[in-house]
């Protein structure tokens, strides 16, 4: 398959993939994350543990078959844990996720994302799902990696709405906010 035959999210997860290392534990959020993520497993980093949302540890999923969600049964598929959702979140909490691996429909040069309401909150043009884990994911894991579509629509000066707290407005905002895990960097 050549890349004109890849669609964006495909090549988006080829791309992202090559962003993981084997051994990391990854705290992998909704769509191209996922699919990155549970490719890296099959090409090049087969000891890398993938963590879900959900409260799924280590999950290997059968290729063509991807959950449409981080709570979805099928994201179970040969884990290795089952904890509850909040012991997820703690484990980010504590130091033991190495990447956060999270998507966005806008970013700003600080590393901020929406993934909320295009347009304002309170009467959005368009609304979106939400942040789900994602702020968790970006506020809590020590390493973060956006996957997102290089459209110039994704990249904005200044998102319409903070879902998930990059670095806030620059500068050592997101520590004096009280933010001391997480970082970003964009893929």
């Amino acid at each position: 398959m050549t890349a004109a035959a890849l669609s964006t999210n495909e090549m988006l997860a080829v791309l992202g993939s090559r962003a993981l290392e084997d051994g990391q534990t990854v705290f992998t959020g909704v769509g191209a994350p996922m699919l990155a993520t549970a490719l890296a497993q099959r090409r090049h980093a087969p000891r890398l543990t993938m963590v879900v949302e959900g409260g799924i540890v280590g999950p290997q999923w059968r290729p063509g078959w991807l959950p449409i969600s981080t709570n979805e049964i099928r994201a179970a598929y040969r884990a290795q844990m089952l904890p509850a959702i909040t012991d997820i979140f703690l484990m980010a909490q504590r130091g033991f996720l190495d990447v956060g691996f999270i998507g966005g429909a806008q970013i700003d040069r600080f590393g901020n994302l929406n993934t909320s309401a295009i347009g304002g909150y309170a009467r959005p043009k368009v609304r979106l799902p939400g942040s789900g884990g994602a702020n968790d994911i970006i506020s809590l894991c020590s390493e973060v990696i956006i996957l997102t579509a290089h459209e110039p629509r994704r990249f904005v000066d200044q998102v319409d709405f903070i879902t998930s707290p990059g670095y806030l407005q620059g500068g050592d905002s997101r520590r004096r906010s009280g933010l001391v895990f997480g970082v970003s960097r964009a893929s």
